[in-house]
C-alpha cells in the first residue's frame, strides 16, 4: 500500500461553490460540489509503462436553469454522483516487439488509451481551460464534451502529435442503442511550439454515429437529421488555434532604483 500510494501517485481535492441567476423569476440556481482527482503511474526503474486517472464529484443542485457549463444538469437535480475522466493509459506499447534501437526511435509514439476523456475534437484534448474566460467545451456541438473510447496518441515527430480513436457515441452513459459509434482523429502542433511560442492548433475530424437525447431537444437541425430511432449521423471536422501572451509585468530593481519592462 505505502509503495502503491508513495510512488507516481498524487491526489487533488476540489470544492466548488456555484451560483447563478437568469431572470429575477428564475430566482437563484445553485450548484455546490466536493470531489476528487487521483492519478497513478506504474514505472520500472527506467520508464513510466502505465498511468490511472479518476475523477469524481458530488454535486447538489437546486432551482436548476441551464448555463453553459451545466448543460446536463437538468437531469441531475438534488444530489448527484458525477463521474468526469476515468482513463487507463499504456506507453509504448509495441515496445515488446522492438528492438532496443527501435524503441528509442519510437519512444513516445504509441500509446493507448481506454476510457472515458475529453473528444478528441479541438483544444479541450489538449489543454486545460478551466481557468481560462474562454471555456473550450464541445458539448454545444455534440451534446457531450467526453465519451467512452480506445485508441491510439503519441508524437509522429518533434512538430506534431497524433490522436486517433474508436468512440462508443454515447457521451456520459456507457449505451448501446444501435449506433455505430464514432471514429476521431486529431493532428496537432507538439508540446515545444506552447512551451517557446505559447502557441496550440490542430486539425480534427469526428464521423459516424451517436445518440444524444440532449443534442436531440436542443438542436432541430439534428433532431430532423436524425434517423428517427434516436441515433444522430454525424460528421464534423475543422481546424483550431491559440496564442496565449503573458502580460508583461514591472520589475523594481532595489540596487539602482530604476523599474523596467522585461
Amino acid at each position: 500500500m505505502s509503495r502503491l500510494l508513495d510512488e507516481g501517485f498524487s491526489f487533488k481535492k476540489e470544492v466548488m461553490l456555484e451560483l447563478s441567476q437568469g431572470s429575477v423569476a428564475e430566482g437563484l440556481h445553485f450548484r455546490n460540489s466536493a470531489g476528487f482527482e487521483m492519478l497513478k503511474k506504474f514505472s520500472t526503474d527506467t520508464a513510466t509503462v502505465a498511468a490511472f486517472d479518476v475523477q469524481v464529484r458530488l454535486v447538489r443542485r437546486d432551482n436548476f436553469h441551464e448555463v453553459l457549463n451545466d448543460a446536463e444538469g437538468a437531469d441531475r437535480q438534488g444530489w448527484f454522483l458525477e463521474y468526469h475522466n476515468l482513463y487507463l493509459d499504456f506507453y509504448n506499447v509495441f515496445n515488446p516487439l522492438l528492438d532496443d534501437e527501435a524503441r528509442g526511435g519510437n519512444a513516445g509514439r504509441f500509446n493507448f488509451r481506454v476510457g472515458r476523456f475529453y473528444l478528441p475534437f479541438g483544444l479541450n484534448l489538449q489543454t486545460d481551460t478551466h481557468g481560462t474566460v474562454l471555456q473550450l467545451s464541445n458539448e454545444r456541438n455534440f451534446g457531450f464534451e467526453r465519451d467512452w473510447y480506445a485508441g491510439f496518441w503519441g508524437s509522429i515527430n518533434a512538430d506534431f502529435n497524433y490522436d486517433c480513436y474508436y468512440l462508443l457515441g454515447s457521451g456520459y452513459d456507457v449505451a448501446f442503442k444501435g449506433q455505430s459509434g464514432l471514429v476521431g482523429t486529431r493532428m496537432s502542433l507538439s508540446n515545444k511550439y506552447l512551451n517557446e511560442y505559447g502557441i496550440e492548433g490542430g486539425l480534427s475530424f469526428l464521423g459516424g454515429e451517436r445518440v444524444s437525447e440532449h443534442a436531440l431537444d436542443r438542436s432541430p437541425s439534428v433532431a430532423r437529421d436524425s434517423r428517427g430511432d434516436g441515433v444522430i449521423d454525424t460528421l464534423r471536422y475543422g481546424g483550431d488555434v491559440r496564442w496565449r501572451h503573458s502580460i508583461p509585468k514591472r520589475v523594481h530593481h532595489a540596487e539602482r532604483g530604476v523599474e523596467r519592462w522585461p
